[in-house]
């Protein structure tokens, strides 16, 4: 597979593809289901992510690492997902402490 820039994608000059982005207080979350939309974009350089959709789309072929971090009240859960598919879950409940 070619790799074709996009239009607006600064990869194709360094190489370099990696965002960095974050959820603020007053951004609504999904209730049940949905996608974060990581609205404010820290870093985006390739053009991967969209605030938009909330979908990071590779824009060149290469290795990929992703880092989370979540914090959640009570309990919650969410995952990431390739091509559809879930690769990682992650999982919180609030269990009484039984010590």
């Amino acid at each position: 597979m070619a790799y074709e820039p996009r239009r607006g994608d600064s990869s194709s000059s360094t190489g370099t593809v990696a965002f960095t982005a974050k959820l603020n207080i007053s951004d609504s979350y999904p209730k049940h289901c949905g996608v974060l939309k990581f609205a404010t974009v820290l870093v985006n350089e390739g053009g991967g992510y969209s605030p938009d959709t909330g979908v990071f789309t590779c824009p060149m072929d290469g290795f990929y690492h992703f880092t989370v971090h979540v914090s959640v009240y009570g309990r919650g859960q969410c995952g990431i997902h390739k091509n559809g598919e879930k690769v990682v879950s992650l999982y919180h409940t609030t269990l009484p402490d039984k010590c």
